[in-house]
């Protein structure tokens, strides 16, 4: 298991894994998303707790508290948009 970094954009789907396991060196988190330019999700938004797995798996649900990681940040970042207006 190794850190992940995802996509916040509910219809993509990049993965990376922040620690190669195999030569033991880490990456860099991108600005954003490769694939789309969306922002990336690197730990939970509700508990904090960072994201984790092997990488070639596509559950997006925090292993803490089991809230949806797209989900949580589109409300957040809605909610975020609606306090500023």
């Amino acid at each position: 298991m190794s850190p992940l970094v995802i996509c916040s954009r509910l219809t993509c789907c990049f993965v990376l894994p922040l620690h190669d396991l195999e030569r033991g060196e880490f990456t860099l988190l991108p600005r954003s998303c490769p694939v789309c330019d969306a922002e990336v999700i690197s730990f939970c938004l509700e508990c904090g707790f960072p994201i984790i797995g092997s990488g070639e798996e596509h559950q997006f649900e925090c292993r803490v508290c089991h809230s949806d990681l797209k989900l949580t940040f589109a409300d957040k970042t809605e909610n975020r948009k609606h306090s500023v207006n």
